[in-house]
């Protein structure tokens, strides 16, 4: 207990050291910036290591992706972007039924190496009380709650908000953030129901416009937008879920009802003369139209309630998974240019192997049909069916390991694949080389960033 005060002391001034050191980034070069941001890091998690005495624990995770590739060929694109995703985290864990946990997130982009195109954010990120014995566990306060079994492509996993600043080629868990709620879980027998709590709403990360991952694309031109975003608690996210295991079947029934993260598109004006924007427009499109004809573009966030039933369980060599959800509306966009709103369901089941050396197989397919359907409706079908997989195998000693990730639409033909070699040489530090390979027509949601075809380098570091 006696280096309790030098530990909260070396939190301290390690955050006001990087909140100057980012006060100073404007001006700088890009190399003196991340330089002294490495600088920064070699000096100080020593004596993050050096500090840790019980109950106090601490862990830092640094996630730092390159990338250099074709931004889309557009002029607003960038060809060599950079993301450091630093997180720090201080639990608090003795003895008994109470823990806490407080942590903080220090984000920095860059963008083609230019200094005018640096730009840093720190944020809270997971920050919680919980109390718990045999019978129940109660949390408050900042935390990330996943449910559903399918890896990626869950319909059920969406009680948090995501990170989308680079893009969806970043795994899902890793774009998860924090979101304030009450979470009470009630345990009896082999069964666990679980009520949750989020009085405000919070919507996922996502830049509009001149970004490689905007949402109108690279090549789309600012335009104006509104967006109806409130956080009043008429805006909450509330939801339960019933859990059990019956003879090695793992179940859940669920109900949430929550505000969309990404918003949607509402009404478009139409041109008195003249038609749409194009027969089958992408998002750039759209908003290239609303700009050209002196509209506002207005979005929305809009409630919906999903039913959920996942599982899980093991046959011989094989593991098994499914997820189904009832989404009660979807949102749409027709080449009416209306939004409309529809009911939908969505299931995804899948299976996965692990062999000798590490070798790894999973394999899930997806499928959603709507209720009902508008012949009109943009980039989507009634029945949509596409795959989720990935193929990996470790070698040398289990130092390296290479694989691919794939995800296909059959339906939109719509595709992305990403190969990569992960390099695990070292406990705390490891390394991932790698293409993002995205593609399809451009009036579908990943065909739109078919030109965003990417190399890349992940550090990735654990202290």
């Amino acid at each position: 207990m006696a280096q309790q005060p030098f530990h909260k002391a070396q939190a301290a001034l390690s955050l006001f050291i990087l909140t100057r050191w980012l006060r100073t980034l404007r001006g700088r070069t890009r190399d003196v910036a991340l330089t002294s941001f490495l600088w920064l890091l070699a000096i100080w998690l020593p004596l993050w290591g050096a500090a840790g005495a019980d109950p106090l624990d601490t862990d830092i995770e640094l996630w730092n992706k390159t990338t250099i590739g074709n931004a889309d060929g557009a002029k607003r694109g960038s060809k060599i972007t950079e993301h450091a995703d630093l997180r720090l985290e201080v639990r608090y864990d003795p003895e008994g039924d109470f823990r806490a946990e407080l942590g903080g997130r220090l984000n920095l982009f860059s963008a083609n190496g230019a200094a005018d195109d640096l730009a840093g954010e720190i944020e809270l990120f997971k920050a919680y009380v919980e109390t718990a014995d045999s019978s129940y566990s109660l949390r408050l306060g900042n935390q990330i709650v996943r449910w559903g079994k399918a890896d990626e492509i869950s319909p059920l996993d969406n009680i948090n908000p995501e990170d989308w600043r680079d893009g969806f080629v970043r795994h899902r868990t890793e774009r998860k953030l924090p979101l304030p709620m009450l979470n009470l879980e009630l345990f009896r027998g082999a069964h666990t129901l679980q009520m949750l709590y989020a009085p405000i709403f919070l919507r996922s990360k996502i830049k509009l416009f001149d970004s490689n991952w905007a949402y109108f694309g690279a090549q789309a031109e600012p335009t104006a937008v509104h967006q109806d975003y409130s956080h009043g608690l008429n805006t909450g996210t509330f939801g339960s879920r019933l859990s059990g295991t019956i003879r090695g079947f793992d179940y859940s029934f669920s109900f949430l009802s929550a505000p969309t993260g990404l918003p949607s598109l509402k009404d478009l004006r139409p041109p008195l003369l003249g038609a749409p924007p194009a027969f089958s427009p992408s998002l750039a499109d759209l908003a290239d139209f609303a700009r050209r004809t002196g509209q506002e573009i207005e979005m929305a966030y809009h409630r919906r309630q999903i039913l959920g039933f996942d599982f899980e369980t093991v046959w011989e060599e094989l593991g098994l998974r499914g997820d189904v959800a009832y989404v009660s509306r979807e949102d749409f966009f027709t080449g009416r240019l209306q939004a409309v709103r529809e009911p939908v369901v969505r299931y995804v089941v899948g299976a996965d192997w692990s062999g000798v050396e590490n070798c790894y197989v999973n394999l899930q397919f997806a499928q959603s049909v709507a209720l009902d359907w508008d012949a009109e409706i943009l980039f989507a079908e009634r029945v949509s069916n596409g795959f989720y997989g990935e193929l990996s195998q470790e070698f040398y000693y289990h130092n390296l390991k290479s694989g691919v990730r794939a995800l296909y639409d059959i339906n939109l033909g719509s595709y992305y694949y990403n190969p990569y070699l992960a390099i695990n040489f070292w406990d705390q530090v490891n390394f991932e080389l790698g293409l993002d390979l995205p593609g399809g027509p451009r009036d579908t949601i990943i065909g739109a960033y078919r030109n965003n075809r990417q190399g890349y380098l992940i550090l990735r570091g654990y202290f």
